[in-house]
């Protein structure tokens, strides 16, 4: 049976993970770490050959993220790999040397934020694939970004033109595919969680259960996950390594709920709600109606200095290929 592709999408603190949690719930499902496997090949994947075939094989043998995290069965992946003539089979073929013995699902899910910055490279490649796209309410996904280092700039100006450049990159996308993409605002999906849940799994083809609500259920099982496979990958890990990330996977691991909507009310002065507002605000407004005709506002400098930022972003991706 062939397996379908499927990705989600979103600026980053925009309840991307919490959405893949809720995926892999499902027995249908099998979803990924972020990973770099795919976009460090997207600029030959047109030109699948045996040379990139060898390149993208190469990768994946000798990713130390990959290897620990999604734990391929490379003895399996090379016996395939000779056979795949375009770079879609192949990445599924990556995808599915990752199943565990007996294992058997109809959909993989790909989560990583910086697909929304790739999207024509995407769905030329993979015409099949489904965009499940996050949106967050703009003033509490700046100040997320901020406490947790995404940008190096913390001005919320900056910080809402990122949010306007990504989401308006998606826009485009989605406006052109309509049938690719579902918009699903974070803010009102957590409010409500079960039918957004339901409208999720029936775009993507996979049937809703009870269960996909409840992925904490599975806290201490995926915390250990990650803790084993990050001394896998290096070595001895410190006290303060381990506690800072099984904190973090302890906060992943929460119930759906509302505790991090609003935020902003507490956190913000007058001038910085003003600041994220004159950029975000009614392009926000526009998207949860979903309303896509209507471009993002654009600060004349922060504007300009988030699509150079994302240039730069882009080229380090490209200079930090493994092989």
């Amino acid at each position: 049976m062939t397996k379908e592709l499927h990705f989600i999408i979103g600026i980053w603190r925009s309840g991307t993970t919490l959405l893949r949690e809720v995926l892999g719930m499902s027995d249908e499902v099998k979803t990924f770490p972020e990973h770099f496997v795919l976009l460090h090949h997207l600029n030959k994947a047109r030109e699948f050959n045996d040379v990139s075939k060898n390149e993208l094989l190469q990768n994946v043998s000798s990713n130390p993220d990959f290897i620990h995290f999604a734990h391929p069965d490379l003895s399996l992946l090379k016996d395939n790999f000779n056979q795949l003539n375009n770079f879609e089979s192949a990445i599924k073929a990556i995808y599915t040397a990752c199943l565990k013995e007996g294992e058997s699902v109809s959909t993989f899910i790909d989560k990583n934020p910086i697909y929304s910055y790739y999207l024509p490279e995407l769905i030329h490649l993979f015409p099949k694939a489904k965009f499940v796209w996050m949106v967050r309410e703009p003033k509490d996904n700046c100040i997320s970004r901020a406490k947790h280092d995404i940008q190096t700039i913390k001005n919320y100006s900056y910080l809402a033109s990122w949010w306007n450049l990504t989401n308006e990159r998606i826009r485009v996308s989605a406006l052109k595919y309509p049938d690719n993409f579902l918009l699903v605002p974070y803010d009102i999906m957590v409010e409500n969680p079960k039918p957004w849940v339901e409208k999720i799994c029936t775009f993507l083809g996979i049937p809703f259960e009870e269960k996909l609500l409840a992925f904490e259920t599975k806290k201490e099982e995926r915390i250990s996950s990650f803790v084993i496979a990050a001394k896998a990958r290096d070595g001895e890990i410190t006290k303060e390594y381990t506690a800072k990330k099984k904190a973090m996977w302890e906060n992943l691991q929460k119930p759906i709920n509302t505790s991090k909507t609003k935020q902003w009310k507490n956190d913000l002065t007058e001038a910085e709600i003003k600041a994220i507002d004159q950029v975000s605000l009614k392009f926000y407004k526009d998207l949860i109606k979903n309303d896509l005709t209507n471009k993002g506002a654009e600060h004349f400098l922060f504007s300009k200095l988030a699509k150079l930022s994302l240039l730069k972003l882009k080229r380090d991706i490209r200079l930090k290929h493994v092989t």
